[in-house]
């Protein structure tokens, strides 16, 4: 993920797409040559685990993405606006993991026919935009728990279902609005490497500062004058959710940006490549990380109640 990465050999970015074409069949055939070139270029085949890895952490982050969304939906009455986010978080990864079948797929056919492109093409850009939600989605938590904290009374006359939910829609229009312009100018223009990296820095490192805000403010507010308010079992709670919350980010997502950016700055270099691979498998296995969520999100809901 995080822009090209050309000095990375993949065997599938010039796979030919089997089955004859008419005339009108040859104009679709060469966009979706293009698309596919394009975000294999974007992803690289090392994006994520080996099929090995993705067939486990689909079949086991499936269900249990699952389980914990209806778990949080249920606790969605209690007007509550953690859960909203958390549940949306969990949507972002299920995007992810209901395309792994079909980038498998791809992954073992070496000669894939047209309805495999198309479904291909699609399924990258879904986890595109997953990821992307992914990380935005944990922003929003962070600063959720620094307004219970650290701006209670604020929070507690601004946290209805309604406002967060506008917060989630105009979070997604926002990985929808970037993704797109992303896609679609690599489509119709031709962008350098480090103009590519720059434009990154919007969906996926600007969410770094953010976080790390967060988590400083309400390590403040938690040892501030008004901490006393904040029971001991609580401030564990709120700092074991942003302690994984930033501990996901900065495990997960932010080396493998820094690992496109190395990978840019020195090339062929074999540390380089290894460090871009390794990272892609740390983000395969993210939707196994954030369900953990729900178990302190179940927890502080429940406590308050």
């Amino acid at each position: 993920i995080f822009g090209s990465a050309p000095h990375l050999n993949s065997s599938l970015t010039h796979s030919p797409v089997t089955g004859s074409a008419g005339p009108m069949q040859a104009p679709l055939l060469q966009l979706l040559r293009d698309l596919q070139y394009f975000l294999d270029s974007v992803y690289q085949e090392d994006w994520s685990s080996g099929t090995v890895t993705n067939l486990f952490v689909f079949c086991v982050g499936l269900p249990v993405n699952c389980l914990a969304i209806y778990g949080l939906c249920r606790l969605v009455k209690s007007g509550m606006a953690v859960p909203v986010y958390v549940i949306n978080l969990l949507v972002s990864d299920l995007l992810q993991l209901a395309v792994k079948p079909v980038l498998i797929a791809r992954r073992l056919s070496p000669c894939p026919g047209l309805q495999l492109q198309r479904a291909y093409a699609a399924s990258k850009m879904i986890h595109f935009f997953g990821l992307c939600g992914s990380i935005w989605f944990m922003v929003c938590i962070a600063l959720e728990r620094y307004l219970v904290v650290g701006r209670p009374l604020w929070y507690r006359s601004h946290r209805g279902l309604w406002r967060t939910g506008l917060v989630s829609l105009a979070v997604w229009a926002f990985t929808l609005a970037v993704g797109g312009l992303y896609v679609l100018g690599h489509l119709v223009v031709t962008v350098s490497e480090g103009a590519e990296l720059l434009f990154l820095l919007i969906p996926y490192f600007l969410p770094f500062p953010l976080l790390v805000s967060s988590c400083a403010a309400t390590g403040r507010a938690l040892s501030g004058p008004g901490a006393g308010v904040v029971s001991a079992r609580e401030r564990r709670r709120v700092l074991q959710t942003l302690g994984l919350v930033l501990g996901g980010y900065a495990v997960l997502f932010l080396p493998r940006y820094l690992a496109r950016w190395l990978l840019w700055a020195k090339g062929d270099s074999r540390p380089a490549q290894l460090f871009y691979r390794v990272t892609g498998e740390l983000v395969g296995l993210n939707p196994l990380l954030d369900p953990v969520l729900y178990i302190l999100v179940r927890k502080d809901v429940s406590s308050r109640l």
